[in-house]
């Protein structure tokens, strides 16, 4: 029951801030982060058990990812942005570390990657009515965005942003359809929503989404290529010139639409 009870606190925190606190009213993000906070507290003082060992090393490497971003923050000339980048810094170390040690049931999981595929939708069909219609439109009611561009965001009131939630889902979605212990049709589900993040990162027109985007695939390939050797290693030359043949053609199509993108 409690770790039902974080569960819920995390996705709507999660949901909030993902689509009220984007950056067009930094005050909105305040409701996400004490929630955030009370689902730490909750997991922590009711003593939530754990089903399965955290990995000590993922923990440690999240641990030193979330000081360095706090310690880049800290070093930043506007006090009051900085301090919103410490706590979202420790929001989400909040929301790792729940995940990795309490909400460990492969459903209640599955709730958050579902929500993460839904924002995933949101996003890249705001974008797409921003470039196609109104590039100022926000869904916050009564808000307009204040970008100094006309590029979508999305959600978000700057396009870097749109790319750089877009970057990391896509490569989420992408992971699991490949990698993941789901279903034939949570797979095809991730799939198209890796593609529909691409088609939204196009439309972002962001040039650091484009290049993260780009390394991001090149890593995956990386991972495919050493999981296929390991778990197939007597078709592992057939498997390397297929996959490694579809995954050059989809990295030269992406890699055409985004020059495309950048030159309109």
């Amino acid at each position: 029951m409690i770790v039902a009870v974080v569960t819920a606190i995390l996705l709507v925190s999660y949901l909030w801030i993902g689509t009220m606190g984007t950056g067009a009213e930094m005050a909105l993000l305040w409701p996400g982060v004490i929630g955030f906070a009370a689902a730490g507290l909750v997991g922590a003082l009711t003593g939530a058990r754990r089903h399965s060992p955290a990995s000590t090393a993922c923990l440690l490497t999240a641990a030193a990812f979330a000081a360095y971003i706090v310690g880049r923050a800290s070093m930043g000339e506007v006090a009051y942005f900085a301090r919103v980048d410490i706590l979202l810094a420790l929001s989400v170390f909040v929301l790792y570390g729940l995940f990795a040690t309490v909400v460990t049931r492969p459903r209640l999981r599955m709730c958050f990657v579902a929500l993460l595929l839904a924002l995933v939708l949101g996003n890249t069909v705001t974008a797409f009515y921003q470039r196609v219609n109104d590039p100022t439109f926000s869904i916050l009611p009564g808000v307009r965005r204040s970008a100094t561009s006309h590029n979508p965001g999305g959600f978000y009131n700057i396009h870097p942003h749109l790319a750089g939630f877009l970057e990391v889902a896509v490569q989420f979605a992408f992971a699991l359809c490949l990698f993941g212990r789901v279903r034939i049709g949570m797979r095809v589900l991730c799939g198209f929503a890796g593609l529909l993040g691409c088609a939204g990162l196009l439309i972002s027109m962001s040039r650091g989404g484009f290049v993260s985007a780009t390394a991001g695939f090149l890593v995956l390939a990386a991972a495919g290529i050493y999981l296929a050797k390991r778990l197939h290693e007597h078709q592992f030359r057939r498997l390397l010139w297929l996959g490694g043949g579809f995954g050059a053609i989809a990295l030269l199509v992406f890699a055409v639409l985004a020059a495309g993108a950048l030159k309109q």
